[in-house]
């Protein structure tokens, strides 16, 4: 707002003269040519404006040109991982594949035999089991039907017939009654005097891992178990101890005089051991006037075992070796096809010595079979 230096009426600030007595107005400003200029400059941007679309054009279609590249090369990257991976998992195993048959034979080496003259490696184990000795019970970890490689070797589980199984010793019946009970065999429980807590199994017939051979019709399994140990006994836990601690066994109950003799033994009770006089578990010990412990040896101790050096009077004073009684052959003989010779130890007409017969299993559980 501005007043007339005139006659002193307000007026506004853009009137060029004063409406009252036209006296021109001091604080008039031309501003013709500012809009001029501002138009100018407004009609410039305009262009301008105008033309950078055509610029974001152009770059957008360069732009969407290289996308357009590069998904291109990620889709043939894909394509290509996609068929090297099918070719490894798919194709390439599958090249010298071959399918493994359904077993029809009842009998392992019948099994094995036609596996072989399809070309295939085989090897055959035997287990326990309650089939009869010498029956295919499966192939191991191998499913009929499924693709092996062609030098896959099969193996074909043959049936050693029912027995007892391993890693029972040191266990108490109820654990190993599922084990026992899917051979199929009946089992005979027998308490024995042992230094180990009651209740442990400290000996089977037949030995733990062996098939079951009956020695006798009727016969069955057996498994001794510990019962409390008096003084004045001969424990039944010494069997498969070592020599040192079956004296510290024997002086616990109070044995003091005892002999060790030589035992021909399986390899797993070599200088352990495999049984005594009077028989382990035995407890009237009152006409005994010394213990004898056997302790398991192999051949290679035959010549020492079962001869002994003699001097005789008459023959050029030589020395001469000869035999000392068999009593180191008793026991239990058995092949690898489970069949077996039993060797009873019985008292000679000799004072102190012994003899051995040929015959079936006696009641002496303890005994190692050889």
């Amino acid at each position: 707002m501005s007043f007339c230096t005139h006659c002193g009426i307000s007026m506004v600030d853009d009137a060029k003269f004063c409406e009252q007595c036209g006296t021109p107005n001091e604080n008039y400003e031309d501003k013709t040519k500012e809009q001029e200029i501002n138009q100018v400059e407004q009609q410039t941007h305009a262009q301008e404006l105008q033309k950078e679309p055509n610029k974001g054009n152009k770059n957008h279609k360069k732009k969407g040109a290289f996308i357009s590249i590069i998904c291109a090369i990620i889709v043939l990257a894909i394509v290509a991982t996609a068929g090297t991976i099918y070719y490894i998992t798919q194709v390439q195993p599958n090249s010298g594949m071959v399918t493994v048959p359904v077993i029809k034979d009842t009998n392992a080496q019948a099994a094995a035999t036609n596996l072989r003259s399809k070309g295939f490696k085989v090897e055959i184990v035997r287990e326990l089991n309650k089939r009869k000795k010498g029956s295919f019970i499966s192939l191991k970890g191998i499913k009929p039907g499924s693709k092996v490689n062609h030098s896959t070797k099969i193996t074909v589980v043959e049936s050693l017939g029912p027995g007892m199984p391993k890693n029972v010793i040191g266990k108490t019946v109820d654990e190993i009654t599922d084990e026992v009970k899917a051979m199929g065999l009946k089992v005979e429980v027998h308490k024995v005097p042992a230094t180990v807590k009651p209740g442990t199994i400290i000996s089977t017939y037949p030995m733990p891992g062996e098939a079951f051979n009956a020695a006798y019709e009727g016969d069955n399994m057996h498994i001794a178990i510990a019962s409390k140990c008096n003084k004045k006994v001969v424990p039944a836990d010494l069997l498969g101890k070592d020599i040192d601690s079956a004296k510290q066994i024997l002086e616990k109950v109070g044995i003091t005089k005892y002999e060790l003799k030589p035992r021909f033994s399986s390899r797993n009770y070599i200088d352990k051991i495999v049984g005594s006089y009077p028989a382990l578990g035995e407890e009237n010990l009152k006409e005994v006037k010394k213990v004898t412990l056997y302790y398991g040896v192999d051949a290679s101790e035959t010549k020492e075992v079962l001869t002994k050096k003699e001097h005789l009077d008459g023959i050029n004073n030589a020395d001469v070796r000869v035999t000392k009684g068999l009593s180191p052959i008793a026991g239990v003989w058995c092949n690898k096809g489970g069949e077996c010779l039993y060797f009873n130890e019985m008292p000679s007409f000799v004072e102190g010595e012994s003899t051995v017969v040929l015959g079936t299993r006696v009641g002496d559980l303890m005994n190692d079979g050889a």
